[in-house]
């Protein structure tokens, strides 16, 4: 159990961005901790090698304040590592052999900083991909469904309403066929774009199927989601629908002020909704 909790911090470290505001902190530390090192090894007369142990606080730093300090660290290191060797030695100068010790050692340790910083950014660029639509950029079904739980659990704790809505592309897989190619991709790009334009900030929208959208409208009654759907399809008919005149839309909405169901239960209770109104839709 302590084994998980110690990995679960250790990858919540490697997902966060550097450059926060703790980021002086984690410097002054880091400093701190080479300053102990240099001093372990002075009083043990620099038997007791610590080398390894400087990639700890540069390689902290650069993942918690970003490449810059972590370059900076690392010639702290070299440095204090070189001075630690000469007081052991009993030298008080530094000599052409020690600035070229302090340059070596201040090289290896850059390139361990590039190593932590690239393997960060393709951890974190991975985590990003694995939870987003790969043709739209909007969220997956996953990612979707981690953010509608938390918004479930709020509303039973705190009573905030929440409203699902649900919409498909009626007819999307006949004007794929008469577009060719990648036409129908870049329709449903747009349709997520029109999305992302019309809707607030705070509303959530994820791609569930093929030209099947969820969108969580927080703090929003009903009124206040048949509102916000009724702009979405106003501007869906002014950007796609007058173009492609064989693409209709249908939209369900669900509200909540109470919420005792299920990630599950909810999104299909927006899907049969929709599917509601597309019974209630003319024939083309």
């Amino acid at each position: 159990m302590r084994i998980e909790r110690f990995e679960r911090k250790i990858i919540g470290y490697i997902k966060k961005e550097p450059g926060s505001r703790s980021s002086v902190i984690w410097v002054a530390y880091s400093i701190l901790l080479i300053t102990a090192l240099g001093i372990i090894e002075y009083l043990t007369g620099n038997k007791l090698r610590m080398s390894y142990f400087y990639l700890l606080p540069v390689g902290l730093v650069a993942l918690r304040a970003g490449k810059l300090y972590g370059y900076m660290l690392s010639v702290i290191s070299g440095v204090t590592m070189e001075t630690v060797g000469l007081f052991a030695e009993k030298q008080s100068l530094f000599s052409v052999v020690s600035c070229l010790n302090i340059l070596l050692v201040s090289m290896l340790f850059l390139s361990f900083v590039l190593l932590v910083c690239a393997l960060q950014k393709a951890y974190c660029n991975e985590v990003r991909t694995s939870r987003l639509d790969n043709l739209t950029g909007l969220m997956n079904v996953k990612s979707f469904s981690e953010v509608l739980i938390k918004e479930i659990e709020r509303c039973r704790r705190f009573k905030h309403p929440f409203s699902m809505a649900y919409i498909g592309c009626d007819n999307f897989r006949i004007a794929n066929e008469k577009l060719e190619g990648s036409s129908g991709d870049g329709i449903l790009r747009l349709v997520a774009e029109c999305m992302r334009s019309t809707l607030r900030s705070t509303d959530v929208v994820a791609r569930v199927h093929n030209a099947e959208f969820a969108m969580l409208l927080t703090e929003s009654d009903n009124t206040a989601a048949k509102l916000a759907m009724g702009k979405l399809e106003s501007r869906l008919k002014e950007i796609i629908t007058q173009h492609y005149p064989e693409l209709k839309f249908s939209i369900g909405i669900v509200s909540f002020t109470k919420c005792p169901y299920s990630f599950k239960e909810v999104l299909d209770m927006a899907e049969m909704a929709m599917h509601e109104c597309m019974l209630c839709a003319p024939a083309l």
